[in-house]
């Protein structure tokens, strides 16, 4: 009687359930409704045969494929081997396909926190651990739930810590080892652990040495190093070696950053910003070296140093032959550079500009280093004899006009002697016109400048004697007639009476 109450039951429940599926649009009638069922058993036999053989993705296509219902992805059969295909993916490292099955069979939180999958879950992630999969391992946290205690169980933190210690000494990338101190809860017991720390030292120096040094900064605050470990000879080394290579690029605030978080005494940073900055002062990074002296508040002393003073001249000079007269002046006021050293560099470019015949570049640096007249006047004297000899006539004759050379300068022996030869080479080579220029602009005797009707005497002269004793010559009264036709007179012994 009771199998058959049993059996009745049952077909009701059959029927209704194909009601189900006429009323929900799945089939149209009760043998496409029969049909569909008999599918689903099969699908159903499917997934389980499936489960069983690990093949996780063809169960799920399987439920997409057939839209199986969520009765009999949650029938007591279908869940059953889901939790055994879990446990075996799990321990045999199949992390992924093991979490699909949470997802797609909408495994409950009381079958993931049964001892049996918990257990293989641990198991798992303590072997995912040793094998640097830190991230599957924290996977395995989130997806199946893994409480503290579990977190916190000897093995688990003995795997962590010793994964946490390899990384740090095979140089892994500091982020991944704090993800160990995160997600792992590692206490600060183990932190402080002699162990972590030796390893913590040694890769906080490395990126120190590399350039990382945000790197180095966040082991200091992950690990809370202890300020004897950042004030130990190796670590200090690290940071001043990485400070002056800052400096030297440039780089000031990285260079504070690194003083600030490793803690280095006022007495060596003194000693890298002097270095650093006599290193930018030498590579011309003018502002970067005044950078220094405002933010590492250089003292007076450290400024006058004589290796400072040094490099700022050489600065200072270089800054004013590449025509950086910004530069120049920046230098001589933040570094105090002495005025007898201002005034003679400034003279012997002003000489170097003349020669070149850059004018007005030279009246520019007579007028910011305010060059005393006199000065001036002896430096354009120079100026404009290098440029007679060099035949640069016009600019010779600018100097002339735009320092207003007095007559005094223009006559004398210096001068004229250059005046004249250059005169007399011209006149040679035929160039009248340049010669009569230098006659007019730097009133050349007369006894010289008749010398322009005799053009091919020159010349022919010129073949065989030296210009200047040429020139001596005729002023010692003798014509060009009498020369030409006794050349022997012309020597500077020779005298007329």
């Amino acid at each position: 009687m009771e199998s058959e109450k049993y059996t009745l039951t049952k077909a009701q429940e059959e029927a209704e359930k194909l009601k189900q599926k006429i009323d929900s649009g799945e089939a149209s009638n009760y043998d496409d409704a029969e049909k569909l069922t008999e599918r689903e058993l099969s699908a159903k036999e499917e997934i389980i045969g499936l489960l069983k053989e690990g093949r996780v993705r063809d169960a799920t296509q399987i439920i997409n494929k057939f839209h199986i219902p969520e009765e009999t992805i949650q029938s007591p059969e279908v869940q059953s081997v889901a939790e055994e295909a879990m446990i075996s993916l799990l321990k045999n490292g199949a992390v992924g396909n093991a979490t699909q099955i949470i997802y797609k069979f909408h495994i409950p939180e009381e079958t993931i926190q049964s001892p049996e999958v918990q257990s293989a879950a641990k198991e798992r992630m303590i072997g995912l651990l040793k094998e640097g999969r830190v991230r599957d391992a924290t996977q395995i946290i989130n997806k199946f739930h893994i409480p503290e205690e579990t977190i916190q169980s000897p093995e688990v933190q003995s795997a962590a810590k010793e994964r946490m210690i390899n990384w740090l000494k095979e140089g892994c990338f500091v982020n991944h080892v704090i993800e160990i101190i995160d997600k792992f809860h590692i206490p600060e017991e183990t932190i402080q652990s002699s162990e972590v720390q030796s390893a913590a030292k040694e890769r906080m120096i490395y990126p120190l040495k590399e350039g990382y040094v945000d790197d180095a900064i966040k082991i200091i605050e992950k690990f809370h190093i202890p300020e004897e470990t950042i004030q130990s000879s190796e670590v200090q080394s690290a940071a001043k070696e990485r400070m002056i290579r800052l400096l030297g690029w440039g780089f000031t605030d990285d260079a504070i950053q690194i003083i600030d978080e490793f803690h280095i005494p006022e007495e060596a940073v003194q000693l890298v910003a002097e270095e650093g900055m006599i290193y930018l002062l030498k590579e011309g990074s003018i502002d970067n070296a005044i950078q220094i002296i405002d933010k590492f508040h250089i003292p007076e002393e450290t400024i006058q140093n004589p290796e400072v003073q040094s490099a700022a001249e050489e600065a200072m000079i270089y800054s004013l032959k590449e025509g950086y007269v910004d530069d120049a002046i920046k230098i001589i006021d933040r570094f105090h550079i002495p005025e007898e050293a201002v005034q003679s560099a400034a003279k012997e470019e002003i000489i170097r500009l003349l020669e070149e015949g850059c004018v007005w570049d030279a009246i520019q640096i007579i007028d910011e280093f305010h060059i005393p007249e006199e000065a001036v006047q002896l430096v354009a004297e120079e100026g404009m004899i290098y440029l007679l000899k060099e035949g640069s006539i016009d600019n010779a004759i600018q100097i002339i006009d735009r320092f207003h050379i007095p007559e005094e300068t223009i006559q004398s022996s210096e001068v004229q002697s250059a005046a004249k030869e250059r005169m007399i080479r011209l006149l040679g080579w035929g160039y009248t016109d340049d010669a009569i220029q230098i006659i007019d602009k730097f009133h050349i005797s007369e006894g010289i400048a008749q010398l322009v009707d005799r053009q091919e005497e020159i010349k022919e002269l010129l073949k065989e004697h030296n210009t200047e004793v040429l020139i001596k010559t005729i002023e010692a009264g003798f014509t060009i007639e009498e020369i030409t036709r006794f050349p022997f007179l012309i020597s500077p012994l020779v005298t007329k009476k």
